[in-house]
């Protein structure tokens, strides 16, 4: 299982000081108060205390000092000219993140120092300048009230309503209910309006029920193509209003809606005409969707000819691994074999730690026998990774970068973490020796997978793949699949496979105990509070549910109950733990009517559902490869049962 070398990295020993750590924990309140229309002087005063000569952070003493000086007296204001004013480009992500939220600050005491004058004095110059940030909603609800406001003073009033007009015009910019129903509408701004529309969104949001509601009568309607003309004509003649991404995703779901309904006449009359209109992904959706029917209806001979007709084939390479393995799955069930065997190792070869490679690597063994895991990835040794970079190479200031790399992780600053370790990969060491360089990525995914930073460790990860920094080898699938609260699943429950909990934690929390989603699940299982509540059979306080042993031990109870209920059945289950009981219910009558468990997945309207699934299946499969357990050769409709020890 977990072995040291899973965490290997000569970057360990790199520690923070309490004050660098301080630094950090001050800058991250300083910024949210400031964002917060606060500035806490006694604070401000406290970061300065904190670097030293010898800081990892020096080279931002002139920044705190400065903001020091911005903001020493009583008046908040005094300064504020000087910052908004200032037009500085800054390539550090603190530095710009600060003088950012110092200028937004100051453009919100702008409006006050205004109301407060009832004039604007020596500020009309900052004031117009600040203009083009308000209008593009910066401040809003605040700047609509401010424009409420100074209507009392005709005077003060008709030179910023002057003035508001000429900028929204000079930049071209959006036209806001809130903002243009207080201005007076004159000979400039009429033209402006009769231009670019009132409310544009409101205008699309017309024209794109007009055009759903057209494309619903070419599909209920008699003649297809008469209809198809009509939809067509209208989409051409309102562009302007009818903007493409949002037409494609419009065809495409309503598309969907019959695709999975198997009402695949007029699933196939809306993506017919779809491929008038679509491009890009949307456009390969489009064909691909085309094809399905044919997968369903088992029509293998009829979805060959479809492939062959709309040049699939010449297309490969450019297609998503989604498509490429359906067509390569249509073209082995028509005993095309020689061909089939070819492409799905290409699948295998390009996209390895992909759903669809794994679905590859099953059905190629049924015509290649002998074909294991083991031809996902590339043979490469773990000390070749460790062996490049020593510790003697590292200079004080890559020392610095690692040390701020570090501490912001701990205190929750991904921004700034991103930009150090943009520092790290580009700096002159590195530069011209990719070996150095994935020895680096090597290291730092140890260090962030001992550091229990998972979600960095897993980006880093197969970002460094995309650029071919590291190759898809077991060493690299050890840093993306680590074995973090093994132990605690196999002490809690031994009748359930720890490697099915473990591929959902690291798709639901990335191991991260105090993860919380917008939905509000919480915890290394993202439990629901009612949902924890009903295993429990008593109120658990939602703050408990961040502690580890208290989690697993509800969400692999809730885990259990659902496989039980859904006889094993992986899909099911997981569709459940992701969208709800309620919801699979629905779907087993109306979507789940295929035996083919592929088909099953696919058919799942949630795209979230749909995902997930087939990323927790990918886990399943690398995390038995890593441990050697043999259910890894289960054929694909076994794989997809889980029984109990």
């Amino acid at each position: 299982m977990a072995k040291d070398w899973d965490y290997f990295s000569i970057f360990k020993n790199i520690n923070y000081n309490q004050e660098e750590l301080s630094f950090a924990k001050y800058t991250d309140h300083f910024l949210k108060n400031i964002d917060k229309k606060k500035i806490d002087k006694k604070r401000l005063k406290k970061l300065n205390t904190f670097i030293h000569t010898d800081s990892s952070f020096k080279k931002y003493d002139v920044l705190v000092k400065q903001t020091i000086r911005y903001f020493k007296g009583t008046n908040l204001f005094n300064s504020c000219s000087d910052i908004i004013s200032k037009n500085e480009e800054y390539a550090d992500a603190l530095e710009k993140k600060w003088q950012y939220s110092l200028k937004k600050f100051c453009r919100y005491q702008l409006l006050e120092k205004i109301l407060k004058n009832k004039s604007l004095g020596a500020h009309r110059k900052v004031f117009e300048n600040s203009l083009p940030h308000y209008l593009r909603g910066e401040s809003l609800k605040k700047f609509k009230k401010f424009l409420k406001t100074i209507a009392r003073n005709k005077k003060l009033r008709d030179e910023i309503f002057s003035m508001v007009t000429s900028t929204i015009i000079k930049e071209g910019l959006p036209l806001r209910n809130g903002i243009i129903t207080q201005l007076d509408i004159g000979g400039d701004l009429t033209s402006y309006i009769q231009k670019n529309g009132l409310n544009n969104k409101r205008k699309q949001k017309h024209f794109l029920n007009e055009f759903k509601y057209l494309v619903h009568s070419m599909v209920e309607g008699p003649g297809q193509f008469k209809g198809q003309n009509s939809v067509l004509n209208f989409y051409r003649h309102n562009k302007k209003y009818l903007p493409r991404p949002k037409v494609s995703k419009s065809l495409l779901r309503m598309g969907y809606d019959h695709l999975r309904g198997k009402n695949f006449k007029k699933s196939n009359r809306i993506f017919t005409m779809a491929q008038e209109i679509t491009e890009g992904a949307d456009k390969q959706e489009t064909l691909f969707s085309l094809l399905w029917p044919f997968i369903v209806k088992k029509d293998y001979d009829g979805g060959a000819d479809f492939i062959r007709k709309n040049r699939l084939l010449e297309q490969f390479n450019e297609l998503p691994p989604k498509i490429q393995f359906w067509v390569t799955y249509c073209l082995h069930h028509n005993e095309e074999v020689i061909l089939s065997k070819g492409l799905y190792k290409k699948i295998i070869r390009d996209f390895p730690v992909n759903y669809y490679a794994i679905l590859s690597l099953k059905y190629l063994k049924k015509i290649i026998s002998g074909v294991d895991g083991k031809i996902l990835f590339k043979p490469i040794s773990m000390d070749s990774l460790k062996s490049q970079l020593r510790p003697y190479m590292l200079s004080k200031d890559l020392t610095k970068i690692i040390k701020r790399l570090i501490v912001w992780l701990e205190v929750g600053q991904v921004a700034f973490y991103q930009q150090e370790l943009k520092n790290l990969l580009g700096h002159k060491v590195f530069a011209n020796n990719e070996a150095l360089k994935s020895s680096l990525v090597f290291n730092l995914i140890g260090l962030l997978n001992h550091k229990q930073e998972y979600l960095q460790a897993f980006k880093l990860a197969f970002w460094s793949m995309e650029k071919n920094l590291l190759k898809f080898s077991t060493p690299t699938l050890k840093a993306i699949f680590p074995f973090a609260y093994i132990n605690d699943i196999k002490s809690i429950d031994k009748s359930i496979d720890p490697l099915i909990i473990l591929s959902l934690i690291r798709q639901e929390s990335a191991f991260n105990p105090q993860a919380r989603s917008s939905a509000g699940a919480r915890g290394l299982m993202q439990l629901m509070p009612g949902t924890a509540n009903l295993v429990a059979k008593r109120k658990i306080k939602k703050r408990k549910l961040h502690h580890p042993e208290i989690n697993l031990k509800l969400g692999i109870s809730y885990l259990k109950k659902l496989l039980d209920k859904y006889d094993g059945n992986l899909i099911y289950t997981l569709a459940a733990y992701n969208a709800g009981e309620r919801r699979v219910k629905e779907w087993k009558t109306k979507y789940f009517t295929n035996d083919d468990p592929l088909v099953m997945v696919e058919s799942i309207p949630f795209k979230e559902t749909r995902h997930y699934i087939k990323l927790i299946y990918r886990n399943i499969f690398f995390y038995r490869y890593l441990t050697n357990d043999p259910k890894i050769s289960l054929s694909v409709r076994d794989s997809f049962k889980i029984s109990f020890n």
